[in-house]
């Protein structure tokens, strides 16, 4: 578990300022993570579920359309973004244009209708955590992600029927085109094909199954987005570590290198309610 937790910090961070979330009309684009909070929002990055909240509210009423292009992210900032749209008066369909993993996916299945364009996948797995104490805070924490894979289940199952055995597809991490999530039931309709085609841009390393087709597309060589190698995230851990290498050009090593630093300060501070 623990490596996993890692790489899903990692996965937060190397992510940060790079999706997008806006409304127009009755149509929002959840481009982005899913955040716990506000604050972990800023320093994490991600969409919080107040924001979320605001963009629903600021609909007439009508029949919304949420699309989606999402790594996941927090399983309780979903689930209260799922309260907002079970308030909500109109239908909410959710389209998935490119991806809707872990988070998304949950947050997808809890509208009223779930479409795909051709091409977009979704991700469905077990709760992760971080977790530390004594055998008695583990086995909380334990009994903690059952509940939680439980809720989770239980979401699948209500979208999809009793046809696939929904807890096994989550252990072990399960990735659906839109044909496979249409003939298992995650999908309601596939759109038809556009010329428009919406990239994945996530780096997607914390997750162990992911398809080839929806792995990050090389960087560009000039691109000065920040990205935490594994062996610079366990060097991060070690107390006694003085500098954080951040593979980023050269003139811009420094100043990543103070963010970064800042950034492992808060985790520290809030990586227990991830």
């Amino acid at each position: 578990m623990r490596n996993r937790n890692l790489n899903q910090i990692k996965l937060r961070l190397a992510n940060k300022d790079k999706g997008s979330f806006r409304a127009e009309g009755n149509e929002i684009w959840f481009y982005d993570a899913f955040a716990s909070d506000d604050e972990e929002a800023m320093w994490l990055g991600g969409i919080s579920p107040n924001m979320f909240w605001d963009a629903l509210d600021k609909c007439d009423g009508g029949p919304v359309r949420v699309r989606f292009n999402s790594p996941g992210g927090s399983v309780f900032g979903a689930q209260a973004m799922v309260a907002a749209v079970r308030e909500y008066p109109g239908e909410i369909t959710a389209q998935v244009d490119s991806l809707a993993a872990s988070a998304a996916s949950v947050l997808a299945a809890n509208c009223a209708r779930t479409v795909m364009v051709p091409g977009a996948m979704m991700m469905i797995h077990d709760a992760w955590t971080i977790s530390m104490g004594d055998k008695h805070d583990l086995r909380k924490d334990a009994e903690l992600l059952e509940q939680i894979d439980g809720e989770i289940e239980g979401t699948y199952r209500r979208k999809a029927g009793d046809k696939v055995d929904w807890a096994f597809e989550m252990s072990k991490e399960s990735w659906y085109g839109s044909a496979a999530a249409l003939e298992n039931g995650l999908s309601d309709e596939t759109l038809e094909a556009s010329t428009q085609q919406t990239q994945n841009r996530w780096d997607l390393s914390a997750f162990k199954n992911t398809p080839q087709e929806v792995e990050k597309p090389k960087e560009k060589a000039d691109d000065t987005s920040a990205f935490i190698s594994q062996e610079t995230w366990e060097s991060a851990e070690d107390p006694n570590a003085t500098e954080v290498v951040i593979e980023t050009p050269a003139v811009e090593a420094q100043k990543q290198s103070t963010i970064m630093a800042e950034r492992r300060r808060r985790v520290k501070l809030i990586e227990k309610g991830l």
